[in-house]
């Protein structure tokens, strides 16, 4: 989270903290700040650059672990 303090906007710290987290998550466990900080990356890339390489694999990724933890999706 220092880099993107640092470097606010930056597409390879955004999509780095996002996948360190599901990372984080998804060995340890759901941690609600930590996916919601997730969340809402994956939605600053998706604003920034809605057709991103990664972006399919990070939604996908944080979908499976909402799914693992047992976590509702909202919409």
């Amino acid at each position: 989270t220092d880099a993107l303090h640092m470097a606010p906007g930056n597409m390879q710290v955004m999509i780095a903290l996002a996948s360190a987290i599901l990372r984080q998550i998804d060995e340890l466990g759901w941690d609600h700040p930590l996916g919601e900080l997730c969340a809402k990356q994956i939605d600053d890339i998706r604003a920034l650059d809605p057709a991103h390489s990664q972006l399919g694999h990070l939604v996908d990724q944080f979908n499976a672990a909402k799914r693992k933890y047992g976590i509702a999706s909202t919409a």
